[in-house]
């Protein structure tokens, strides 16, 4: 399993993720933005479960 090293590594990596994705979903390109929108929506709750996790 992961250290707390790692998990804290991996939340930076996904956070960083997240805001690129943030500035795709301001382009004027609805279907970019859509799918923009639907992979932070992914991000956002594989961050959010694997914040919970990570704090075990």
């Amino acid at each position: 399993s992961l250290n707390r090293v790692e998990k804290s590594q991996l939340l930076d990596l996904l956070n960083r993720h997240l805001h690129h994705y943030s500035s795709v979903i301001d382009t004027q390109d609805t279907s970019l933005n859509n799918f923009a929108q639907s992979v932070e929506a992914v991000i956002s709750s594989g961050v959010g479960a694997y914040s919970m996790w990570s704090q075990k």
